[in-house]
């Protein structure tokens, strides 16, 4: 009998350890900072227009602390490289300054103000039809 109240408490602590660990992960939580799905529901992947993730992006305001969420589908190998302004012009992979491989999604810490980040896709063929995006943090 003791044993299975102690196994009931065990399983109560446990669930609520994993919903603050969910609460601490929501979109708005002031400790974290915001965290914003680039693309919205949309996730990352290959846009239709090829202005997709820079009017997202202009739609947007990014704070120093904040964290960005690359999303998209496990059926494809998918990356995020972070890039210099000539490098994400001219969609060259070659040199990234971060190269993110994390199946399912990548979370981005955005550390400074005052500074623009240029993401991309790693298949230079998907960042010419847009699948790549500016960040510019206030």
């Amino acid at each position: 009998m003791a044993r299975n109240n102690l196994n009931t408490i065990i399983l109560v602590v446990i669930m609520v350890a994993i919903t603050l660990l969910q609460c601490s992960l929501a979109e708005d939580d002031p400790y974290f900072g915001k965290l914003h799905k680039v693309g919205g529901n949309k996730g990352w992947t290959t846009p239709k227009n090829p202005d997709f993730y820079f009017k997202w992006s202009e739609s947007q305001t990014f704070n120093a602390g904040e964290y960005l969420e690359f999303s998209y589908s496990h059926e494809y190998e998918q990356d995020v490289m972070e890039v210099t302004l000539d490098n994400f012009l001219s969609c060259n992979n070659s040199s990234p300054l971060h190269h993110y491989t994390e199946p399912y999604w990548v979370h981005i810490v955005l550390p400074e103000p005052h500074r623009t980040y240029f993401f991309i896709r790693g298949l230079p063929e998907l960042c010419s039809k847009g699948q790549k995006v500016p960040i510019k943090v206030v």
